[in-house]
């Protein structure tokens, strides 16, 4: 995987674009409650199969004995 750019505005709100291998990637958080939470929609700009906002990722952080848990959840809404 190769990001190429990346531009984060991480407030509950703020805007996701970061594109990965091509993949132009964008979004907008809709929790953020550091250290333990982020929510984002997420989808692929100029993709009608997976447009932006067609997706939901969670991290969740939770510290562990040594280091840090990384849960990640990666959803599609029902319509």
């Amino acid at each position: 995987m190769k990001l190429r750019d990346a531009s984060l505005d991480s407030v509950a709100g703020g805007e996701l674009s970061v594109d990965i291998n091509g993949s132009p990637i964008r979004g907008v958080y809709l929790e953020v409650d550091p250290p333990h939470r982020v929510v984002v929609s997420w989808g692929i700009a100029s993709d009608d199969e997976h447009p932006p906002g067609s997706s939901r990722v969670e991290f969740t952080l939770t510290e562990i004995s040594g280091g840090t848990r990384l849960e990640l959840l990666h959803s599609v809404p029902r319509t």
